[in-house]
């Protein structure tokens, strides 16, 4: 096996490891930007509701996860560290639509809660947001009312789709979700199947290339 695909099974082995990742460990490594100001929850601002479509032809991606997570300003200081205290999560329909109701975690929240913000990702696209830079995930506000388009470019198989897991893999390792998934309430069932079916699809398919790259170098 050569370097090149040692360094991809390296990095989906590293996002395996943080599926069993002790909560906070991401959130340190990626809190290194200050976080801007947002205003604190004081009553529901939901639903939130968005449609996702391939960037190109504007076709509708059926099945797409879309992630929320509020979390609380623990330093009441407008910046980290945050800590999340509740989830939602929810697949895209047919046309790509998706809604995520608040209404009970934004009622009576904590004192420095703050909106949601939004994660999404569908398998052999790049993830929204395409980086895991702090803030992590996108701002609540476009999503309320009407809602907003969110454009996913394809990746084709190889280094650009590992890359973009891995990307998605940073996100949820920095929001403490990875090693917690069965002790949330509701359990982010749909997080976890669509983490473990891309994980083993891109691990069986960087082995097979590499079987059949060594099998062409023989004499």
């Amino acid at each position: 096996m050569n370097r090149k695909h040692l360094q991809i099974m390296a990095g989906l082995l590293g996002a395996m490891i943080l599926l069993g990742g002790r909560a906070g460990e991401g959130a340190a490594a990626l809190s290194g930007q200050a976080e801007e100001a947002e205003p604190y929850l004081r009553a529901p601002q939901g639903p939130y509701r968005g449609r996702v479509v391939e960037v190109r032809t504007g076709r509708p991606i059926r099945g797409a996860l879309v992630l929320a997570i509020w979390q609380e300003d623990v330093a009441g200081e407008g910046g980290p560290p945050f800590l999340p205290y509740a989830f939602r999560e929810t697949l895209t329909d047919g046309p790509g639509r998706f809604l995520i109701d608040g209404t009970a975690i934004e009622t009576n929240p904590p004192l420095l809660a703050l909106p949601p913000r939004f994660i999404i990702f569908a398998r052999g696209y790049t993830p929204f947001p395409e980086d895991a830079t702090f803030p992590l995930g996108a701002p609540a506000a476009p999503f309320r009312g009407r809602g907003r388009v969110i454009r996913l470019r394809p990746t084709p198989d190889g280094e650009d789709r590992i890359e973009s897991f891995n990307t998605f893999v940073a996100m949820i390792s920095g929001f403490q979700l990875f090693g917690n998934v069965d002790a949330l309430t509701p359990p982010l069932r749909h997080l976890e199947n669509i983490y473990n079916q891309e994980f083993k699809y891109l691990l069986a398919l960087e082995i097979q290339r590499a079987r059949e790259e060594e099998k062409d170098d023989r004499p």
